[in-house]
C-alpha cells in the first residue's frame, strides 16, 4: 500500500500552508490594523504626526508591514508542520 505522506507534503507545501497563512493574515491581522490605523485617524493622532512633520506611512506603516515580512514564512511552515502532522495521524489511525 503506498503511502500518504508525498501528496499531503506536497499539497500543503504547495497550496494550503500559504494559503491558510495567508488568509490568517489578511482576515484577522490585516483587518486590525487597518481598524487601528482608522481609529488613529478620527482620533486626529494621524494629523498630530504631520503637524511634528513626521510621516505617518514610515511611523505607522512600514514597521507592521516588515513585521509580517518576517512573521509569514514562520506561521506558513507552523501551518505545513500542524498539516502534515495531521495527514500523518489521519493515515495511520483512519487509513491502516
Amino acid at each position: 500500500m503506498e503511502t500518504m505522506g508525498g501528496p499531503s507534503s506536497v499539497g500543503m507545501f504547495r497550496e494550503l500552508g500559504p494559503v491558510i497563512t495567508g488568509l490568517m493574515l489578511a482576515g484577522r491581522v490585516g483587518s486590525a490594523m487597518a481598524a487601528e490605523i482608522g481609529t488613529m485617524k478620527v482620533t486626529e493622532q494621524v494629523d498630530a504626526l504631520k503637524s511634528m512633520n513626521v510621516d505617518p506611512v514610515d511611523y505607522l506603516v512600514k514597521p507592521r508591514i516588515q513585521a509580517m515580512l518576517i512573521s509569514m514564512p514562520i506561521l506558513m511552515m507552523e501551518a505545513v508542520l500542524v498539516g502534515i502532522a495531521s495527514a500523518y495521524i489521519v493515515s495511520v489511525t483512519a487509513l491502516t
